[in-house]
């Protein structure tokens, strides 16, 4: 897949982090990621390949962004 269509979890995390300011960021993104996954009923080991593969297809990015952000979603993916 090329670049310009991958997502970076980390770059997400830490944008995510900059608008909500969690006590433990990387547990509040991986409890967001997980939850996100339930929430469209994705297999349970979805989760942990997307982890292991660090990124997120442009798409999914934005419908994880919306998930964790109403209004904000945006700034969290660019």
């Amino acid at each position: 897949m090329k670049e310009e269509n991958k997502v970076s979890l980390d770059a997400m995390c830490k944008k995510l982090q900059a608008i909500e300011h969690y006590d433990d960021p990387e547990k509040a993104f991986n409890n967001l990621l997980f939850g996100f996954a339930k929430a469209r009923h994705y297999p349970p080991e979805w989760t942990s390949r997307v982890r292991k593969k660090g990124w997120l297809e442009v798409n999914e990015a934005v419908r994880f962004a919306k998930y964790c952000l109403h209004k904000d979603w945006w700034d969290m993916i660019n």
